[in-house]
């Protein structure tokens, strides 16, 4: 019975931070859930290719230089960046549905899908310019396409092969032949 009467006294004891009454919970209101936009629409974020396109065409940092491209190179290159499109399908992945990226070899693309947080994103390149289109929130970004986005190119087509004059930066394109072409070091 004494037993039962410190457990008691525990229960209703100030000074210990134990409560065994029913406390409602807290509303904790974070006001950036929902006034916060730009985080749930990943192409609204910078990226290290963004980064590292305009350090590329604002800073005063020299290029690596152009090599020589042969005639026959040049002709193979653009011949296997052929302009025709394909359709890739990427499939669901959990509560995220699956949808379709259309491309072709010149750097083309575009898609439309649904993200996470359930926002609507259409990704549209012209080879040139990269949008990032957010209709629901009414927000888009606009960014030059350039070398550093190739990555996203190739893991949307793994064969997907850079203009000569792209490949001919700091090397000497030159054909093997008729469907080879050698990218070697230039020295200047």
């Amino acid at each position: 019975m004494e037993a039962a009467y410190l457990v008691l006294m525990r229960a209703y004891d100030s000074t210990t931070a134990v409560s065994y009454l029913y406390e409602r919970p807290p509303a904790e209101y974070d006001r950036h859930v929902f006034t916060d936009l730009v985080q749930y629409a990943p192409g609204l974020h910078n990226t290290q290719a963004d980064i590292l396109t305009t350090l590329e065409a604002e800073a005063d940092v020299e290029q690596p230089k152009l090599g020589v491209i042969d005639e026959a190179a040049r002709r193979l290159i653009e011949g296997a960046r052929v302009a025709d499109w394909q359709t890739l399908s990427v499939a669901a992945d959990g509560p995220v549905p699956g949808y379709s990226i259309h491309y072709n070899g010149i750097g083309q693309f575009a898609y439309e899908r649904i993200l996470g947080s359930g926002l609507r994103e259409q990704v549209i390149c012209d080879g040139k310019t990269l949008w990032h289109l957010y209709p629901e929130i009414g927000l888009a970004a606009k960014r030059p396409f350039s070398r550093w986005q190739h990555d996203l190119l190739s893991s949307i087509n793994p064969a997907f092969l850079p203009g000569a004059d792209e490949l001919a930066r700091g090397h000497d394109v030159k054909a093997v032949d008729a469907s080879t072409i050698a990218l070697i070091p230039s020295i200047y």
